[in-house]
């Protein structure tokens, strides 16, 4: 465009040129002043028209700015498409990721898929946690799974509920203070009787059996003399087998403190024997009191033991006769004496 504004300025010079030469020599004078006037213009304008504030918006860009146009039918890009790169800019498409659908790596983030998990699913490596899955494993309550977990619950409670021996439970040892009946040496083995069973009082014979535990029976003439020195006396009579009682109570007496009264080879002042004419399985006696029962309470033979031993109206701790020794003259009395 600058070389053509050229051209025509010269074009203006060389007819004006012309006019002059037609004119005579004045014009030609004037017309010379002019036209050197008009030719200095012309260059003003051709450096005004070099300006780059005056150059207008189509002028052409050098060759390599043409050479880096990018040309509008190319078969590449499609600018009016918005493509680039296969990646079309209008479905905001990048890398075959669509951002509208907010797709990244193929994970769906509206649907909130992350590695092909659902999280809206709440599921984690293919783990539902909505419905309770873990490992694809499905945790199935039977219907009768309550009945039975409150079946074994009984059961169980059943199982550790100990159910108090009947023995234990209904044990009743009655006890009771009684009379003095007296207290005069008799014969040995010379028949006597008593108001109370067990004896707890009365005439009996002048030996006193041994404090000791018999398996055969002491005559009662004998063990209530034991009963004047301040002892108590066990008696028993066992139609079964009653042993495991008698050994209970035998731990309970061997418990017993030392009696400081006793002499050489004495502990105690007890005496645990059969008694055959009892009417009960378990008795206690002293002087002037007994407690008895079909069971053995050791809690209540323990509160007797506290409350009378060495009651007794003489207060001897020496030892006596193994009375059941038919070695022993003069103190063993036939089976028939009671």
């Amino acid at each position: 465009m600058v070389m053509q504004r050229v051209v025509v300025v010269w074009g203006m010079v060389a007819l004006a040129t012309l006019a002059t030469g037609c004119g005579g020599d004045e014009a030609g004078s004037v017309d010379g002043d002019a036209a050197a006037t008009s030719e200095t213009q012309a260059s003003d304008t051709l450096v005004a028209d070099t300006t780059p504030t005056d150059v207008a918006p189509d002028v052409v860009q050098p060759d390599s700015a043409a050479d880096s146009a990018v040309a509008p039918d190319s078969e590449d890009s499609a600018v009016p498409d918005d493509v680039a790169d296969d990646t079309t800019v209008d479905d905001t498409l990048v890398d075959d990721t669509r951002v509208d659908d907010t797709l990244v790596d193929d994970t769906l983030v509206d649907d909130t898929l992350v590695d092909d998990t659902r999280v809206v699913d709440t599921s984690v490596d293919d783990t539902l946690v909505d419905d309770m899955f873990v490992d694809d494993t499905t945790p199935e309550v039977e219907e009768e799974t309550v009945a039975e977990v409150i079946e074994e619950t009984i059961e169980e409670v059943a199982a550790d509920t100990v159910e108090p021996e009947p023995d234990v439970v209904q044990c009743v040892m009655t006890s009771g203070t009684f009379p003095i009946e007296g207290a005069t040496h008799v014969a040995s083995c010379s028949p006597v009787t008593y108001g109370t069973n067990p004896p707890t009082s009365g005439n009996h014979y002048p030996v006193w059996a041994a404090w000791q535990t018999y398996t055969t029976p002491v005559p009662r003439g004998f063990y209530v003399h034991d009963l004047e020195h301040g002892g108590i006396v066990f008696t028993y009579r066992c139609e079964d087998d009653c042993s495991a009682d008698i050994a209970a109570l035998q731990a309970v007496l061997d418990a017993r403190p030392m009696d400081p009264t006793c002499q050489l080879g004495v502990n105690n002042r007890f005496v645990v024997t059969p008694d055959p004419l009892l009417d009960v399985r378990f008795a206690a006696s002293a002087w002037g009191a007994s407690i008895k029962g079909d069971c053995l309470d050791l809690a209540a033979i323990t509160t007797f033991i506290d409350t009378y031993y060495g009651k007794g109206p003489e207060q001897l701790c020496a030892q006596g006769v193994d009375v059941t020794n038919p070695a022993v003259p003069g103190t063993y009395c036939p089976p028939t004496v009671p």
